[in-house]
């Protein structure tokens, strides 16, 4: 559940930063070295780009951390300029040995939990807090 809230600030961040969201979890990734620096960055820093924006670490943005596989669902914008929302769910690996509970952030960002065997929750599940 923590990795999924993660999950769901870095995406926030991400859109903030970019203006957008992002195609793919991998988006959210470790800033990778000899990126081109951005004015003001520290020399020797891997600089965040798009593509590499530094909000998460590696298994995370790879979408299998802690037991869990992790993914994303881009919900395109609507004609009348509201931005895309997203959904957000988290599946055991291995079903009954890393975990039981299916996890779901909606596109309004309630948490919801239910054990669905090792398919992917919805809105529909329990809401936890």
């Amino acid at each position: 559940l923590e990795n999924l809230k993660q999950l769901a600030v870095a995406v926030e961040t991400y859109r903030r930063t970019y203006a957008s969201l992002p195609e793919s979890l991998a988006s959210l990734g470790p800033a990778v070295r000899g990126a081109p620096l951005k004015s003001g960055a520290a020399p020797g820093k891997p600089a965040a780009t798009r593509d590499a924006a530094g909000l998460v670490d590696a298994e995370l943005a790879a979408g299998n951390k802690d037991g869990y596989l992790f993914r994303i669902v881009i919900a395109g914008a609507s004609g009348l300029g509201a931005p895309a929302k997203y959904v957000l769910a988290a599946t055991p690996s291995a079903y009954g040995r890393t975990g039981k509970k299916s996890f779901f952030r909606d596109a309004e960002g309630g948490l919801h939990a239910a054990d669905h065997g090792s398919a992917v929750g919805s809105e529909r599940d329990p809401a936890i807090k």
